[in-house]
């Protein structure tokens, strides 16, 4: 290689070098230079990790070495948030000092650490806990369930920024605000006459016209004396009216149990409706508080319609609906649930409802635990009652009683008992009806006909005919004792075969009372024949008539 080319090659390389010194010194392109440089090491001094400060003044200290001898300078990191990326975040550089110093912090749980450079390179401490609770009266408010929804829509959509805000000592907000990409907003009350901070209160802010793309979003607030923030949130997405990617969240609303209702069983029903314009519904959630809002959030995947058995207590509820690429939730209600200790359901389930004298009313009473004791005995009575509420039949028992039982019944219908309608009353008691302090867990009643009694024809009918030819004989051939043995036989059947009334059989006696005439008025004793006749016919007619 000519001696000009070297010249040449070596000038081109200085040039080179002399530009991008100049432009990294003027910042215009970031140099790392990291030939034959170590990176600085740094070690957090105080407060230590989880240490509690309860005066106004916290010193933060730190160590850092550079095996270099380079000179390091120093970031120094704070927020309530480990990730470093809440509304609160604070970042102070201390430059060659391995301290700083901070007034009037605001009590609360609070992270920190520390970055260490020495220009050329840089590390980061590890990150610590702190909590400054300098007034120990106070609870730190609680933000819970920090949500926008709908989770995506276009520049004219209605964003909703919702927050439960909760503090144990009731103390009411300084304020509670959103941040949307960067902006912070102040959030109101949904419902402004509600004050129960202490069980948590829900706060909104309803916004549209946000960038299209990806937003971003935090919520933090302070009652006063002590702060805190939710994490960062990388939603709504949001894109350009009448774009093809865009879907329409699902929308919600609740029907029952109504907003505030009390109920008096433990067998709730869940009543909803979801609609989705996409028709891309996945499923629906239930999301239920027992109590407060600061209770563990039970999740139930469920169907309107669908029904859960819960304990005596008030709870907080709302859906949550999803489709295949967002969700979507409604706003929350509250119920009570006011139960006794022993309380139940009882249903009878009939065999039959139609039975004759003498035959049986029969099937099961299905009882169902609704009370807030998982197990207890229960006492059992089930009556049959006729038009005038007086009881002819009953059938009782116990049984321990944890969730449903099923027991039969059997009641025995008197051949004295008259066709008509008839009630069939059950009842469930926590002790026995001759205790004075029993109280009456559950009842049901079923309405059941009676109907004539059912004769047996085939061996009625022979009976009468030997009736009826004694009777001729008698009369005929003028034999008293016939005639006596007759009507006694007549007689006695109804009452033998007890289907008679006490009436019927006060009618017998008009036979007798006729023989006797007919012995007496020995002139009209034929007229008296033809009147007994035809007595017996009528009342074998209205026997037959009537059972």
């Amino acid at each position: 290689m000519s001696r000009r080319r070297k010249i040449a090659i070596a000038l081109i390389l200085l040039i080179i070098v002399i530009a991008v010194s100049t432009l990294a010194y003027l910042n215009i392109i970031n140099i790392r230079w990291i030939i034959g440089n170590t990176p600085p090491s740094i070690v957090l001094i105080s407060p230590s990790h989880n240490q509690t400060i309860t005066q106004d003044y916290v010193n933060f200290t730190w160590e850092s070495y550079d095996p270099d001898g380079d000179t390091l300078y120093h970031f120094f990191m704070f927020d309530t948030l480990p990730t470093m990326n809440s509304p609160l975040f604070e970042g102070h550089d201390t430059g060659q000092q391995t301290y700083y110093n901070y007034t009037n912090l605001k009590d609360g749980v609070w992270w920190w650490k520390v970055e260490v450079s020495d220009m050329k390179d840089y590390n980061v401490s590890e990150t610590r806990r702190l909590v400054v609770h300098k007034n120990l009266s106070n609870h730190f408010p609680e933000l819970l369930y920090p949500i926008v929804f709908p989770h995506e829509g276009t520049r004219s959509t209605y964003f909703t920024y919702r927050v439960i805000y909760l503090d144990e000592d009731g103390d009411e907000p300084e304020y509670v605000k959103v941040l949307i990409n960067g902006v912070p907003y102040n959030m109101y009350k949904e419902d402004e006459n509600d004050t129960d901070y202490a069980n948590g209160v829900a706060y909104k802010f309803v916004i549209s016209d946000l960038p299209i793309g990806n937003n971003t979003f935090a919520i933090y607030a302070s009652d006063g004396q002590a702060v805190v923030s939710t994490d960062v949130y990388n939603y709504p997405t949001v894109y350009a009216e009448g774009s093809p990617y865009l879907n329409h969240p699902p929308q919600i609303k609740l029907i029952a149990p109504a907003n505030g209702a009390i109920l008096t069983s433990k067998t709730v029903t869940f009543l909803y409706n979801v609609t989705d314009i996409d028709n891309n519904l996945v499923k629906t959630e239930l999301h239920l508080y027992k109590n407060n809002l600061k209770s563990p959030r039970q999740t139930y995947t469920i169907d309107s319609g669908d029904s859960l058995v819960l304990g005596r207590g008030t709870y907080y509820w709302r859906i949550v609906a999803y489709d295949k690429f967002t969700m979507n939730q409604s706003e929350i209600w509250s119920f009570s649930v006011d139960i006794t200790e022993k309380q139940n359901k009882i249903t009878i389930q009939p065999d039959n409802t139609i039975a004759h004298p003498g035959e049986k009313f029969t099937g099961t009473l299905i009882i169902t635990n609704e009370g807030d004791l998982q197990s207890y005995e229960v006492f059992w009575y089930v009556y049959l009652k006729d038009e005038n509420g007086e009881i002819i039949a009953q059938d009782s028992g116990a049984m321990a009683i944890s969730t449903t039982i099923e027991v039969r019944y059997s009641l025995d219908v008197p051949y004295s008992a008259k066709p008509g309608n008839y009630t069939i009353d059950a009842y469930t008691y926590d002790s026995p009806l001759s205790n004075a302090s029993k109280q009456m867990l559950g009842h049901d009643s079923l309405h059941v006909n009676v109907l004539k009694r059912k004769i047996e024809y085939t061996t009625i009918l022979p009976i009468f005919a030997i009736i009826l030819l004694m009777l001729a004989s008698a009369i005929v051939f003028r034999n008293l004792p016939l005639l006596a043995t007759t009507l006694a036989i007549t007689t006695s059947i109804p009452v033998i075969l007890r289907l008679m009334p006490i009436h019927m059989i006060a009618l017998s006696f008009i036979p007798i009372a006729l023989i006797y005439l007919s012995r007496k008025y020995q002139k009209y004793r034929y007229a008296i024949y033809v009147a007994l006749g035809a007595f017996m016919v009528l009342y074998f007619l209205y026997f037959f008539l009537n059972f």
